[in-house]
């Protein structure tokens, strides 16, 4: 986090010395905002989804903030196991296939802008849904026959935030944010197994509520 400060502190010397004019009559009402987050090593990251992170301003004190994350995958495997206690070799497909979606809205409300800062808060809903399964197929006469499972859940909730946004120029900012989440979340986790020993199943239902604090963020919003 050091050279993240020494960032900060860079571009604070560097305004104060090259002009005292603030940035008060910026009208943001109708842009959209680009959101960034800053990692360590000036890496910038997603900051509330990894497909798309911004916002719009209705005026320069009301804006909607939008956060999506989107995920799949599907990996096929044809594999061969050795049976030890018959001396034999068993060959099999898994298959293993999954996706996710998470969804955050927020309504933000700023202050006006003095000395080029501006206090925000505000909060919304956040959407979360799961799906993974895995078919690992042998033969019917393997001691290890088949295994199948699928785990899925969905979850909802409540995030609110609050944070200062400084703007370095009229259509750049650097933001510091905390928040707080109120997140509820159901889940299910189903398994089969079959083969010629025995077959056995069991499922698993989860229901689960937290609340919990968010570690600051730093970001960086580009407006056009």
């Amino acid at each position: 986090m050091k050279p993240i400060l020494l960032f900060f502190v860079a571009i604070l010397t560097s305004n104060l010395f090259a002009q005292d004019s603030t940035f008060q009559q910026i009208d943001l009402t109708g842009k959209y905002a680009l959101q960034f987050q800053i990692a360590e090593n000036f890496r910038l990251t997603s900051f509330n989804g990894t497909v798309i992170s911004g916002k719009y301003n209705f005026t320069s004190s009301l804006a909607l903030r939008l956060g999506v994350s989107i995920s799949s995958e599907k990996i096929e495997v044809n594999q061969t196991r050795y049976d030890s206690i018959n001396s034999s070799s068993t060959s099999g497909e898994n298959d293993i296939s999954g996706y996710s979606i998470n969804i955050k809205s927020q309504l933000l409300f700023s202050n006006p802008i003095i000395d080029d800062i501006s206090f925000y808060y505000g909060g919304g809903f956040l959407l979360s849904y799961y799906f993974n399964k895995q078919n690992d197929e042998g033969k019917p006469d393997s001691i290890l026959a088949s295994y199948n499972s699928t785990n899925s859940g969905f979850g909802y909730g409540f995030e609110a935030v609050a944070g200062v946004e400084w703007f370095v120029k009229s259509n750049i900012s650097l933001s510091g944010e905390y928040g707080i989440n109120f997140i509820h979340t159901n889940a299910e986790s189903e398994q089969k197994t079959k083969s010629k020993v025995q077959n056995s199943s069991y499922k698993i239902s989860l229901s689960e509520t937290r609340t919990y604090g968010s570690y600051v963020r730093l970001g960086l919003s580009v407006y056009f």
